[in-house]
């Protein structure tokens, strides 16, 4: 079984590239690798992020670093930067789609402890830091967007037209009496749309050096003003003042326009650009309109993934049973269960990796699986089959940076004890008395990779108590105010010790940070 250090664990949970780096560059420093240089590839160009080399502002090809087409390289060599030689001990690449996304130099052989560690998860690492930097790009993609939305806003006349049609009719009035225009017409794909003269004008009777007007637009695509070469026939078409803007590609053309000065370029570029992003709001409206009707049908679908969940559930018998699950959106990604299971009592507890709709689904996937725990009646190591197997699933179904954390346990009423297999979720809390043990195990959350799920036994002393919940809890209290607040409700006999707490940490409902869930077992 693999046992991944913390804080290299912890780099998969990064949220940036930068992150990601840091995080890195954390846990070289906790193993004491020595001299090392973290590196950033683009394409065979690898610039350096950070490290404790000296030489940190020289770019290098990833091939003049060490890179033999794995992942690790173990061949010592020296690079030569004009007057500076650089030493390598040993190289580790992280590579993602067949593409070398970092790579780290050591450049003391204390640096090998770290590459053995590395090794095993080089695909993962490589893997998760190419989804980090596609998610910088998007946000820098939508920082853009909502730079041209602010413009919008802040636009004419114009972009009170919502309609593409009414975009192009209020842009011609528009143009029109910017210049002073006699009549006009705006050409958008398939689309014309004109002021003052039929389609067929523009297509057979205005002539540009003998060629069609339209067929003319149409084939050279530029700003330009033309007072020359002009054949109108009966039409009294003094100039004309041809506008394109390409980003949407659009044609205006505006005919007899009042001018002082012959326009220029840039001065047309500024105008047409309104149009331009005029035409665009209106597509966006288009799709905003699309995506909140998707919105509602999402909102449907949210309260058929929540008829799987368990919301607020007790259970009196043998054991009393507590248990809450209140999502931070219309759907969430946590989880409990509580069943019967050859006179045992089921209990899991869990937190898929995000929120809202995806989360919620894996929650359906969750509640399928663990309904199956009944299957297993009458078997040895009941909890071993059930996580080993919707493991195997998970991974089987590649959800990339999907993963769940997960506390499942059985208890038998007749020999007093607690089976459990912790995987990555957080520490659950058996309350004797003034005596308090934690109880976790060392596997990973499900859906990362394969791992030999053992669970672990421990006797439950009559009058004791178990308290397990998901992160969401600790979003609002650490988890060492959590448990003496948990172990107060238990002396003060609370009847209600779950949603006592709900009311108590989460006191603004409409912007609960992440979904709380929590369970509270009083065994007899």
């Amino acid at each position: 079984m693999l046992i991944l250090n913390k804080q290299l664990f912890d780099t998969f949970f990064s949220q940036s590239s930068g992150e990601f780096f840091t995080r890195l560059y954390n846990f070289l420093e906790s193993e004491e690798s020595g001299a090392f240089t973290i590196w950033k590839c683009d394409g065979n160009l690898c610039e350096p992020v950070s490290g404790r080399h000296s030489r940190t502002a020289a770019t290098f090809d990833i091939f003049d670093l060490g890179f033999e087409g794995g992942s690790v390289s173990e061949n010592s060599k020296t690079v030569d930067f004009f007057d500076e030689t650089i030493v390598i001990d040993s190289s580790f690449f992280l590579a993602s789609r067949g593409n070398v996304m970092a790579c780290i130099t050591f450049h003391e052989e204390a640096g090998r402890d770290a590459l053995t560690m590395l090794e095993p998860y080089s695909q993962y690492l490589g893997s998760r830091l190419d989804e980090l930097k596609a998610r910088d790009n998007s946000m820098d993609t939508y920082v853009n967007y909502q730079k041209k939305i602010d413009f919008v806003k802040k636009g004419s006349m114009i972009f009170k037209a919502i309609e593409l049609e009414e975009v192009l009719a209020v842009s011609l009035n528009f143009f029109m009496e910017v210049f002073s225009a006699e009549a006009a017409c705006a050409i958008h794909k398939e689309n014309f749309n004109a002021i003052g003269l039929e389609e067929a004008s523009v297509r057979q009777f205005i002539k540009i050096d003998n060629m069609p007007l339209y067929d003319y637009v149409m084939e050279n695509r530029r700003t330009e003003f033309i007072e020359y070469g002009i054949d109108a026939g009966e039409y009294n078409v003094k100039n004309l003042f041809v506008v394109f803007e390409p980003a949407q590609d659009i044609i205006i053309l505006l005919f007899n326009i009042q001018f002082d000065i012959v326009p220029d370029k840039e001065f047309s570029d500024i105008v047409s650009s309104i149009v331009s992003i005029a035409v665009e709001n209106a597509l966006n409206h288009e799709t905003t309109t699309r995506l909140k009707m998707e919105e509602m049908e999402m909102r449907t679908t949210g309260d058929i993934l929540n008829k799987f969940v368990q919301r607020d559930v007790r259970v009196y018998g043998d054991i009393e049973i507590q248990g809450i699950s209140y999502p931070a959106r219309t759907a969430g990604g946590d989880f409990f269960y509580i069943s019967d299971v050859d006179g045992k009592t089921f209990l899991c507890v869990a937190d898929v990796c995000g929120k809202g709709y995806s989360a919620a689904v894996f929650t359906v996937v969750l509640s399928v699986y663990v309904s199956l725990c009944s299957a297993f009646e009458g078997q040895d190591n009941i909890l071993e089959k059930l996580v080993q197997s919707l493991n195997r699933f998970l991974i089987g179904k590649s959800f990339g940076d999907r993963f769940i954390t997960a506390f499942f346990a059985l208890y038998d009423p007749e020999t007093k004890t607690l089976e459990y297999i912790s995987c990555g979720h957080e520490p659950a809390v058996l309350f004797n008395g003034e005596e308090k043990d934690e109880l976790s195990s060392g596997f990973l959350p499900l859906g990362i990779m394969e791992d030999e799920y053992r669970h672990t036994s421990v006797t439950v002393p009559e009058e004791s108590s178990l308290f397990i919940y998901t992160d969401g809890v600790i979003e609002y209290i650490p988890h060492e105010k959590l448990v003496p607040e948990v172990e107060k409700l238990i002396k003060d006999n609370c009847k209600d010790i779950v949603n006592n707490l709900y009311n108590e940490l989460v006191t603004d409902k409409d912007s609960q940070k992440d979904d709380f869930t929590c369970m509270f077992v009083r065994f007899r």
